[in-house]
């Protein structure tokens, strides 16, 4: 009975070393699972903030083309800008009249107006530049989405 308490006793440093050595294992296991969960509720939340900011340009960039298609039906904008300018006339007075100045390739035209500008050209030129400011925040918009779309691309084909 002394040899098998002896033999116990050879083996219990053997069996606790074996027994510490599972744990730090479990330990460890539980530790790298809880990163890659950390990892993955962080990509996650990130993939979703992502979602959340294109749906919202979408949105944005779907109203801006409708009120653009609003305009286009109501008016046909003006591309070009009034100028107030003299002329003088056989005896030398100075008159005061508005003109349109228009691009036509690579020339400006000038259209004369009149010594008043009638509220359907003034409504049509406050239209085109509202045209062009909406323009513009679709560029920004469509670019911002491109942007996210790679990001989006690049955060789905990451692996654990």
């Amino acid at each position: 009975m002394v040899k098998g308490m002896e033999a116990k006793q050879s083996t219990d440093p053997q069996v606790e070393a074996l027994k510490e050595a599972i744990t730090l294992i479990e330990k460890a296991l539980i530790t790298l699972n809880k990163a890659k969960l950390d990892y993955l509720t962080t990509s996650l939340s990130s993939v979703g903030y992502l979602l959340e900011a294109y749906r919202e340009l979408l949105e944005e960039k779907n109203t801006i083309t409708k009120e653009l298609d609003e305009i286009y039906s109501k008016y046909s904008p003006i591309k070009g800008s009034l100028v107030y300018k003299w002329v003088k006339n056989k005896i030398g007075k100075k008159y005061w009249y508005w003109y349109l100045h228009v691009k036509e390739g690579n020339r400006t035209r000038s259209i004369y107006i009149g010594a008043k500008v009638p509220k359907e050209i003034i409504k049509s030129i406050n239209e085109r530049a509202r045209i062009r400011r909406l323009e513009a925040r679709l560029r920004y918009i469509t670019e911002r989405m491109e942007k996210i779309e790679e990001a989006l691309s690049w955060s789905l084909s990451v692996r654990l």
